[in-house]
């Protein structure tokens, strides 16, 4: 081979590196720049972790309530967050949790290591003692994450207001909730 040959070799060699990124690795690493384990080096998708993940589960735990909703206290209850309705809204999240015959499904964002509690639920069958009456719900409330995220424990403003036959009744009451991860 003689040594014009090599030369041309060598410049089509390096002029196909220029335009085919020669010599560039795969860095597979998190691209979403909302997730947590975001990697600006990342040039190709891989597994992002997101906020509202530590969240996520199934919990077995306490649910209390030291004034007007004392009666809905319960020592044993479990209770699951999962993703909100948009799967791909990543901090959203849904808190599903029935005490005593009382359901509730609390919509919610996470940020950081706070997720914050706010729905307003109408028609929810509240359980009274003349029997179990529709009532509209207001749940504002926030919660953390402890124990390498395994432990969670909220407080919960819960406002009801029950239809009854006397007339509509409110109860108010801030409640506590504190659970494990399964």
């Amino acid at each position: 081979m003689n040594i014009r040959t090599l030369i041309k070799i060598s410049i089509l060699a390096a002029f196909i590196c220029v335009f085919q990124s020669c010599g560039d690795d795969e860095i597979i690493g998190c691209t979403d720049p909302e997730a947590e384990n975001f990697d600006v080096n990342a040039n190709v998708s891989g597994d992002c972790i997101y906020a509202r993940d530590k969240f996520l589960g199934s919990y077995i735990g306490v649910f209390t309530c030291p004034g007007d909703l004392s009666g809905l206290s319960n020592d044993s209850i479990a209770f699951s967050i999962i993703e909100g309705l948009d799967a791909n809204i990543k901090s959203d999240i849904i808190l599903e949790l029935v005490v005593d015959g009382f359901p509730l499904a609390i919509a919610g964002t996470v940020d950081g290591n706070v997720m914050t509690l706010m729905q307003e639920l109408t028609g929810v069958p509240v359980p009274t003692p003349l029997g179990e009456f529709p009532g509209d719900v207001t749940a504002v409330g926030m919660a953390m994450m402890s124990n390498g995220d395994q432990t969670l424990t909220a407080t919960l403003d819960l406002d009801v207001v029950v239809q009854s036959p006397i007339g509509n009744v409110p109860v108010s009451d801030m409640c506590g909730i504190e659970g494990n991860k399964e």
